[in-house]
Formats: structure tokens, C-alpha cells, sequence
């Protein structure tokens, strides 16, 4: 039997603010803004996020319930919004593209760590760049950034070399 059915939008709206373009080593904070368009309560809300190799998750404003990628949204009434905020690491080479991907809707009542039925997903591109200016240290000639023990009331020398990675040169920098 063929049935008519028309889709006018999503029970929900997901998007991602963040930066797009980032160092390798920097801590960045992406919030993943949630909008309910429905016009009824929806309930058991699930975001799940799946991160890219490079980047190292830290903290977030919510506590995950599972795996620092999987957040309980919980209920939605009409019109009302959710935000979700998370601190993370990345690293790679220059020129990299990453991709976070991230999803919402209602949990699954197999396993309440999995979303049962998707409302929407959505991916967010990152560029790795490398940063205008590079550090290096050495202690005692060492630079191979182990954990360095020296011995107490021995001196340790150190030496702390900066590499301008731009075309142009870098004026009234800081380190």
C-alpha cells in the first residue's frame, strides 16, 4: 500500500559553534546549541558526539553519562533550548582536516546509551594549523620532552628556542 507523507522539518535543531581553524596543542570550547521545533514535549533525549583521531576531550559544562562523547538532554518542551559545552585538545599536522560528528534524539530503550531514534546529525570541519610561532625547550640538551628528574641543589641548564612559522615577520611577540 502506498502511503502520502510529507516532512516539514526536524523535532530539533543542532548546531555547533566553535573555531574552524586551529593549532595543534590548543585547547578549544565548542557549544553544541540544541532547539526544539516540535510542538509537543519530546522526552529521553540523547546528544552523542563522535570525535576525530587528534582530538583529546577535557571537560565539558554537562556531565557525560557515558564515554565523554554521550549526553542525557533529558526533555524538551516546545521552543526551549539546550546547550552543551565542551573543552578539548588538538593535535596534528599542518593542513589536517578533522571532523566532529554529533547527533540528538530520543534514547533507545534497548541500551540508555544509545540514541534510538535519530532526530538530526550534523558534522563540523576542522583545519589544523600550525601555530605562527613554534617553542622548543631542552633540559640539559634533552629535547625530547620526557619528564626531565634533575638532582637536588644540582643547576640544570635549559635552553628555549622560538621558530616564526609565517612569511612575515613577527613583531612585539611574547612568550
Amino acid at each position: 500500500k502506498t502511503y502520502a507523507l510529507l516532512l516539514t522539518s526536524s523535532p530539533l535543531s543542532l548546531q555547533v559553534n566553535g573555531p574552524q581553524e586551529v593549532y595543534a596543542g590548543q585547547e578549544v570550547e565548542y557549544a553544541f546549541l540544541i532547539t526544539s521545533n516540535s510542538r509537543q514535549p519530546l522526552k529521553n533525549l540523547l546528544l552523542k558526539l563522535s570525535y576525530p583521531t587528534g582530538f583529546s576531550y577535557t571537560t565539558s559544562d554537562v556531565k557525560p553519562v557515558y564515554d565523554n562523547a554521550t549526553w542525557k538532554i533529558g526533555d524538551m518542551t516546545p521552543g526551549s533550548r539546550r546547550v552543551v559545552k565542551i573543552k578539548g585538545v588538538w593535535q596534528g599536522q599542518n593542513e589536517d582536516e578533522r571532523v566532529i560528528k554529533a547527533s540528538i534524539g530520543t534514547q533507545s530503550t534497548k541500551s540508555d546509551r544509545q540514541i534510538g531514534t535519530e532526530f538530526v546529525g550534523t558534522q563540523y570541519a576542522i583545519q589544523i594549523s600550525k601555530p605562527f610561532l613554534a617553542l622548543d625547550i631542552s633540559l640539559e640538551g634533552d629535547r625530547s620532552g620526557a619528564d626531565y628528574i634533575g638532582i637536588i641543589n644540582d643547576s640544570i641548564s635549559g635552553e628555549i628556542n622560538w621558530f616564526n612559522n609565517l612569511d612575515t615577520a613577527v613583531s612585539q611577540g611574547e612568550i
